[in-house]
C-alpha cells in the first residue's frame, strides 16, 4: 500500500456507480507518516498502530468521497455519512436553543450560542472531507490503448 516515496497511501479505487477501476494515492501529513510506518521493518507499524489505523480509515473515507475520474460521481454511502454528521450538528444546535429557551434570560442565550457554535464546528468537521477529497486523492493515469 505504501509507495517508494512514502508520501501517500496507495489503494485500488473502484467506483461504486460506474465500476471504473484505477490505482490511486491518498496524500497528506498523516498518510505520509502511515506510509513510512508501512515501509519500515514492521516494528514502527506495530508501535504506531492507532496512528496507522486512523490514517487508513481517513484515507479510505477520502477515497470514497473523491469524485470518480470517469463519471464524476461520489459514493452515496460516503455522502450519507457526511449528511449524518451535519444532521448531528443540527440536533446539537436544536438542543442548545431548547436549553436556552428553557433556562431563559442571559444564561439561556449563552447556552444557545454555545450550542450553535458547537453545531457549526461539528458541521464543518463533517463537511471538510468533501472539500479535501479532490485535493488529497490522486488517480493514476489510465492505461493508454495502443493503436492496432
Amino acid at each position: 500500500m505504501a509507495d517508494g516515496g512514502a508520501r501517500e497511501l496507495r489503494f485500488r479505487y473502484r467506483c461504486v456507480r460506474c465500476g471504473f477501476e484505477i490505482d490511486a494515492g491518498v496524500g497528506g501529513a498523516r498518510m505520509a507518516l502511515a506510509a513510512r510506518m508501512l515501509e519500515g521493518d514492521g516494528l514502527a507499524a506495530l508501535a504506531g498502530g492507532a496512528t496507522l489505523a486512523r490514517a487508513m480509515g481517513e484515507a479510505t473515507h477520502l477515497l470514497r468521497l473523491a469524485p470518480c475520474p470517469r463519471c464524476g460521481r461520489r459514493s452515496r454511502r460516503a455522502l450519507a455519512a457526511v449528511a449524518g454528521g451535519v444532521a448531528g450538528a443540527l440536533v446539537l444546535a436544536g438542543g442548545g436553543v431548547v436549553a436556552g429557551v428553557v433556562v431563559g434570560g442571559l444564561p439561556g442565550w449563552g447556552l444557545a450560542a454555545v450550542g450553535a457554535l458547537a453545531a457549526l464546528f461539528v458541521a464543518l468537521r463533517a463537511l471538510a472531507p468533501l472539500w479535501r477529497a479532490p485535493r488529497s486523492v490522486v488517480f493514476d493515469a489510465p492505461p493508454q490503448s495502443s493503436p492496432s
